[in-house]
């Protein structure tokens, strides 16, 4: 009597810190089809709030929550044991990225906006907001920003996973697949403001390339989440430090 042997489940492939998730090359690659898919979630995430409309205070909340949720879903359906790479551990050094990148955002579109004369993130504001307003901004931004990065950096594997296969070295893949989603985003954000070119290119697409940067020199999404909630975090409580320092 022979026993027969039963091949086991190769195990899923997790990759290490000197990775780019989902790379072209790698064990960890997503087909084109499912990345297809992928950046069809992320237009549908993008352009959400007009193709599902939502009214009252629970619509607004699910149509925030559904910013991070739609690109994630996707994610996790074209790599069911591989999507958590994007969201890996980070360490002190990555920290320290994460500050600078932090830093480097706030510079950007500070200078940005006093040298273009414009007021900048600052003049979406109708005044210092303090209290439950404060709060409820905050809030709004979280699942804001979550889903923003997920449909940038998702965008940017995809674009650098097709350049990998075409045998681009992976510094140039990264690059113009960071330049090409940073115009994207500047496109999409010029009717927002008021098709004004230079600025969106000052205020987004740098501020889209210095993400970038952190992300694949980290290759950990937590590392452009956590930039752009603190810089945000500046930008959007400095009214109300200014208005107590003129109080002191």
């Amino acid at each position: 009597m022979t026993t027969q042997v039963v091949p086991s489940r190769p195990a899923a492939h997790r990759p290490t810190r000197a990775e780019v998730p989902f790379d072209g090359l790698g064990r960890g690659a997503i087909s084109g089809p499912r990345w297809v898919v992928i950046l069809a979630a992320c237009a549908v995430e993008f352009d959400q709030f007009a193709l599902l409309p939502a009214t009252g205070t629970v619509g607004h909340w699910a149509g925030l929550a559904l910013f991070p949720i739609i690109p994630l879903a996707a994610l996790m359906w074209a790599t069911p044991t591989g999507w958590t790479a994007l969201v890996r551990g980070i360490g002190p050094r990555d920290l320290g990225v994460l500050l600078g990148v932090a830093l480097a955002c706030l510079a950007t579109v500070t200078i940005g906006s006093l040298a273009l004369s414009e007021a900048g993130p600052l003049g979406h504001l109708p005044g210092p907001v303090t209290g439950h307003g404060l709060y409820s901004f905050l809030l709004e931004g979280v699942p804001h920003i979550l889903g923003e990065e997920l449909v940038a950096v998702l965008p940017m594997l995809a674009l650098a996973s097709g350049l990998r296969r075409l045998s681009w070295s992976r510094s140039v893949a990264q690059t113009v697949a960071s330049v090409v989603v940073a115009g994207v985003f500047v496109l999409l954000h010029l009717p927002t403001s008021n098709w004004n070119v230079v600025e969106c290119v000052v205020l987004v697409g740098v501020m889209r390339l210095v993400l970038a940067f952190g992300f694949f020199t980290t290759r950990s999404l937590w590392v452009p989440i956590g930039a752009h909630l603190l810089s945000d975090l500046a930008l959007f409580t400095m009214p109300l430090l200014v208005s107590a320092a003129y109080l002191i």
